[in-house]
């Protein structure tokens, strides 16, 4: 019997559902009530941030724990770039999500046109590598990202509004770099 080949929107929407019922079970099972990520994309490269709300310490009180949510969860969460495509193929750049004892539901927020705060900045390779990963209609791109393209002086320039380096400190990378840490 053949294969259903299942819509965009129906492969983003079983993606987002598996991810939220593995975070769920993850909670459940550390006793934890809430975990959020935050990931920026571009390319092979991805930086994450992420924390969790459990109890710790002797008297058990509520803490935020920076970076306490396993890499197997935050890599789940970076492969929803592959399901969460647009229609033009492009991929977010810029993800949130965070999910609660609390209802159980999955919360999100993608980019697609944000610039992401990589250290260090993003180049004109990272976007060659964005484009062969998750080819963009070229009259779609972000300024930012058509610029980048066309001017190796706009390669050092960190995004609009960064703070630079200040939180690069609160930020694991994930993919290759991080593959090669370990």
């Amino acid at each position: 019997m053949g294969e259903q080949v299942k819509s965009p929107e129906e492969s983003a929407t079983s993606a987002l559902d598996g991810l939220a019922s593995r975070w769920a079970a993850w909670l459940r099972r550390t006793d934890s009530l809430e975990m959020v990520v935050e990931i920026e994309a571009l390319g092979e490269r991805v930086a994450c941030a992420n924390r969790v709300l459990r109890k710790t310490g002797l008297r058990r009180r509520l803490e935020w724990v920076e970076g306490g949510v396993p890499d197997e969860l935050v890599h789940d969460a970076v492969a929803l770039r592959d399901s969460t495509t647009r229609a033009d193929g492009a991929a977010w750049t810029w993800a949130f999500l965070s999910i609660s004892t609390r209802d159980g539901e999955l919360t999100t927020d993608f980019d697609y046109e944000r610039r992401p705060d990589l250290v260090p900045p993003c180049t004109r390779d990272d976007c060659a590598a964005e484009l062969r990963l998750f080819p963009r209609e070229l009259d779609r791109l972000p300024a930012w990202m058509a610029g980048l393209r066309s001017d190796d002086a706009r390669d050092a320039v960190p995004p609009t509004g960064s703070g630079g380096d200040e939180d690069a400190g609160s930020r694991r990378l994930v993919g290759r770099p991080a593959l090669q840490l370990r």
